[in-house]
């Protein structure tokens, strides 16, 4: 019935957010998208609330007949646009429009395996090599460690994306906010000023619910969280400054979840006014306004995507995609024995892309064999995609078909009211991104290993020389008298 697959949708597993204290070795990484989150029932589409969306059928029509966990998504910076496609409903609902919508899929609620063996489901069961496909599989990266999530944040920031989602591996999925799943996101903090105060209502009734703030710019917001209850009993005074942070920027320029950290009483308005035309911060920079368009790329994954005529053009991942345009625009040479050019990061090449090992020659790594006592640990392993390393998955699929089974667990109540208003606000962890020298040190991580080792093995035979130098000059001093000078070994 309608009623328990709205009920399903209602129980999708919820993210807490990453804290610094969690090792991330391990976990896999995704983008985190900027799209609709979507529970599809074999048939039909629900929001969270249990809402239906009206996709075409021709949008569903290749998808299996089960649950499935995902996003609705236009590309990036496209939310606000594919809110106005998929929550159509009735004569409203425009099919075209749909035409704009990938269904990116993390995950198959049904699925009584644990997380990769669903994962591996997933991309035997999800077509994307049809023109009838609108839907794809989340792709994923194992994680090496902080250095490595930030770098990653990286990438994704610099191509307009929102953040990372971190997986453990070999988890179930679980009807509740989980830590199995956290998210990852970046914030930029800013200056604002007071302008005025919005009562509270709920629990926050008979104190401040939101500061009305303004930007250098001129552009006007409210901040709701943040504030303990002792600032919302006594708020920021009007004409005050207070330092913000935001996840990013509606395409009206408004910073989106605002989150109050500190008043700023060391600072003017007019210190902050004339700053922001020095140094402009993100929200006083232009920012293009992302196209809509019918193709769209996001890390470790390849996106289905359509030609004027309807068929089929599958494209990359970002990563490749920007390293082919550079190639193009600097020029490459041909590799003599495959006819295909080099990479310009020969053996320091940290990608593991199927399109770019297949399009790219990679001159073996250097192993050093210095002669040491212990042997040399095995090099970091950079990349371990799930969408090109099929051997880390189960051969076969675990079962050929999930029948939705509504699950007799109820759902988990015991979520303290802070992560209800997290979630809410979209509120994540803040992760800095990285300097260009901590990417550098992160691509050269084996190289520096090998370096180590090579003087620790220096070392030994010096110290081997010095000893049999010193037994030699010992030998000559009791022959021929007082030795002279002895030569140091540096």
């Amino acid at each position: 019935p309608l009623s328990n697959m709205a009920d399903e949708a209602r129980r999708v597993m919820l993210a807490k957010k990453w804290e610094e204290n969690i090792d991330p070795t391990g976990y896999w990484m995704s983008e985190k998208l900027d799209g609709v989150r979507a529970y599809y029932d074999g048939d039909t589409f629900y929001s969270r609330n249990g809402i239906k969306y009206h996709a075409p059928s021709w949008f569903r029509e290749i998808l299996p007949k089960t649950a499935l966990d995902g996003e609705l998504w236009c590309g990036r910076g496209q939310f606000q646009k594919c809110v106005s496609i998929i929550k159509k409903q009735g004569a409203k609902v425009v099919d075209a429009d749909w035409k704009y919508v990938t269904y990116l899929i993390f995950d198959a609620p049904s699925h009584t395996g644990v997380y990769e063996e669903r994962v591996d489901w997933l991309k035997k069961n999800i077509k994307v090599n049809s023109n009838k496909s609108y839907a794809a599989v989340v792709g994923l990266q194992k994680c090496t460690g902080q250095v490595h999530l930030q770098l990653v944040m990286k990438e994704v920031l610099k191509h307009g994306g929102e953040g990372i989602m971190l997986r453990e591996p070999r988890s179930a999925y679980e009807h509740k906010r989980s830590k199995v799943l956290l998210k990852v996101k970046h914030f930029n903090d800013e200056e604002a000023r007071v302008t005025g105060h919005q009562g509270g209502h709920g629990s926050n009734t008979g104190v401040m619910g939101a500061c009305h703030c303004e930007l250098p710019n001129g552009v006007t917001f409210k901040v709701g969280t943040g504030f303990s209850q002792a600032q919302r009993k006594k708020p920021p005074p009007i004409g005050a400054v207070i330092t913000f942070k935001y996840q990013e920027l509606s395409n009206s320029g408004n910073p989106r979840f605002p989150v109050f950290l500190r008043i700023r009483e060391d600072v003017t308005w007019e210190e902050v006014c004339e700053n922001a035309k020095v140094n402009p911060p993100p929200s006083q920079i232009p920012k293009a306004k992302p196209t809509l368009k019918k193709d769209h790329t996001i890390l470790f994954s390849t996106i289905p995507k359509h030609d004027k005529k309807g068929n089929l053009v599958v494209t990359d991942d970002d990563v490749d995609d920007e390293h082919d345009e550079e190639e193009e625009e600097v020029g490459v040479k041909k590799s003599q024995s495959k006819g295909k050019p080099k990479c310009k990061y020969g053996a320091n090449c940290y990608r593991t892309n199927s399109a770019h090992l297949a399009k790219f020659t990679h001159p073996p790594k250097p192993v050093s064999t210095p002669d040491l006592d212990e042997p040399l640990p095995p090099p970091v392993k950079l990349d371990t995609p799930v969408v090109e390393a099929e051997e880390e998955m189960s051969e076969e699929s675990t079962l050929p078909f999930f029948p939705i089974v509504p699950n007799p667990v109820a759902h988990s109540v015991g979520d303290n009211a802070a992560e209800e208003e997290e979630d809410k606000m979209d509120i994540d962890a803040v992760l800095e991104p990285l300097s260009d020298d901590d990417e550098q040190a992160l691509v050269s991580n084996r190289e520096w290993r090998e370096m180590k080792h090579a003087v620790k093995a220096l070392s030994h035979r010096l110290r081997k020389l010095e000893s049999k130098s010193g037994s030699a000059t010992t030998a000559s001093s009791s022959t021929d008298g007082p030795p002279s000078k002895k030569r140091k070994l540096q």
